[in-house]
């Protein structure tokens, strides 16, 4: 996955508090439950005891499950979503869909690490549970600068 840049300020930000509305957010709430999905997903992968298959199964169970939300996510964004964005905003809207196209390949990449490890053998399963975590930081990290650019 490549690096997904934000190119929003801290004087920016600050700046939209002097805004005296409060304008609709359409990102807040799904991507706070984005956010809370990645960080506990990435916990769990990232303390994982590959010698405990149920653990094992309940934390690939929760790596499907992000991965699933995220793609629906981005589904229901590149359809409802993003042809507003064109319309309004054609340069953020390019930057947007590189963005989606990064994530969905870390995405394959996840995916194949967790199939791996859901039928790996015991000796390369630390292994391939330390890689997994270390790319779904790699995804978190870059989400994270994705949420900041769609909301601000």
């Amino acid at each position: 996955m490549t690096s997904i840049a934000s190119t929003i300020t801290i004087s920016e930000l600050e700046a939209d508090l002097d805004d005296p509305t409060d304008g609709y957010d359409f990102y807040r709430e799904i991507h706070k439950g984005i956010r809370y999905a990645l960080f506990h997903t990435t916990m769990a992968v990232g303390r994982l005891d590959v010698s405990d298959t149920d653990e094992v199964d309940r934390v690939l169970q929760a790596h499907r499950d992000l991965h699933d939300l995220l793609h629906l996510h981005h589904h229901h964004e590149d359809e409802f979503v993003q042809p507003l964005v064109v319309a309004h905003a054609r340069e953020l809207a390019d930057v947007v869909e590189v963005q989606h196209g990064d994530v969905d390949d870390g995405l394959a990449q996840l995916a194949r690490l967790g199939d791996r490890l859901a039928s790996g053998a015991a000796p390369g399963r630390a292994r391939t549970a330390h890689h997994l975590y270390l790319d779904l930081t790699r995804l978190t990290s870059a989400y994270l600068s994705h949420q900041l650019v769609e909301e601000t």
